[in-house]
């Protein structure tokens, strides 16, 4: 019985040794949190400006072209002056970590719109800023129950524009907010129809890739290209799919929040 008890204090100690030799991360296991992106507007008229968190021992990286920043991008060391719509990424670097999550940022050029009238559903009334305050060019936070968001609970909601004048228009960007934990999905799919001065009607129609995936909260710009074209007016009609099954809400109808539709 005594050998019993040594052995089985033996055993024991080598264990504890063997987990004690594990619990430190090695530093190349260790990945950089991301870098923290701040821009002085999203919607500007003339120019703005991009700035970044940094510590004297991280590089930061970023690309303007589409491309993901690996370790021969730009090194992001002063603020960035933007003059276009664009979508940046950023990435930390340190030689012997493996670097960081990216992070995207984008930007919009205002277009005055006071030649394009809106007209749409009511938001629902506990979320409702109102059918002016998604042509505002003024950018909700994550707090969807602030005052710039409208908030829509059906299967399908749709807005339409009349234009006084014909404008040359390139696309359509939504600016919408994902929280899937209170039932805030991304669109299943959107069509626009829009009419030429010819008198012909045209549609274009996208999908939402991994719309019912889960997700972390995120602002969500979706993009829908028009082929440069003079148009008389248009309709867009935004389809939301039944909440997927992993979802405590699955097979009601999620909601829809946006804060800013704009014509490019």
């Amino acid at each position: 019985m005594k050998y019993l008890i040594i052995l089985f204090l033996f055993l024991s100690f080598g264990c504890h040794r063997q987990a004690s030799d594990n619990i430190y991360l090695q530093e190349s296991e260790i990945i950089l949190a991301p870098p923290i992106v701040t821009a002085d507007n999203i919607f500007f008229d003339t120019c703005t400006y991009i700035s970044v968190s940094n510590d004297q021992n991280i590089i930061i990286r970023y690309t303007d072209d589409g491309s993901n920043p690996n370790t021969t991008s730009k090194v992001a060391d002063s603020d960035i002056n933007v003059c276009e719509n664009s979508v940046l990424k950023f990435r930390a670097f340190r030689e012997g970590i493996k670097p960081s999550k990216i992070v995207s940022t984008s930007t919009f050029k205002n277009r005055n719109l006071s030649w394009a009238k809106i007209s749409g559903p009511e938001a629902n009334e506990n979320y409702d800023a109102g059918i002016d305050a998604l042509t505002d060019q003024i950018k909700g936070g994550f707090n969807f129950k602030a005052k710039a968001w409208n908030g829509f609970q059906d299967s399908i909601i749709s807005f339409s524009f009349n234009l006084a004048e014909l404008k040359m228009i390139k696309g359509i960007t939504l600016s919408t907010l994902v929280d899937q934990k209170s039932w805030i999905f991304s669109p299943k799919n959107i069509s626009v129809t829009y009419s030429v001065p010819d008198g012909s009607v045209r549609t274009k129609y996208i999908n939402i890739a991994d719309w019912d995936l889960i997700s972390d909260k995120f602002m969500n710009f979706i993009e829908i290209d028009i082929l440069p074209t003079l148009i008389t007016g248009l309709t867009m009609h935004i389809n939301m799919g039944p909440i997927p099954d992993w979802h405590p809400g699955k097979g009601n109808f999620p909601w829809f929040f946006i804060d800013e539709i704009l014509i490019l």
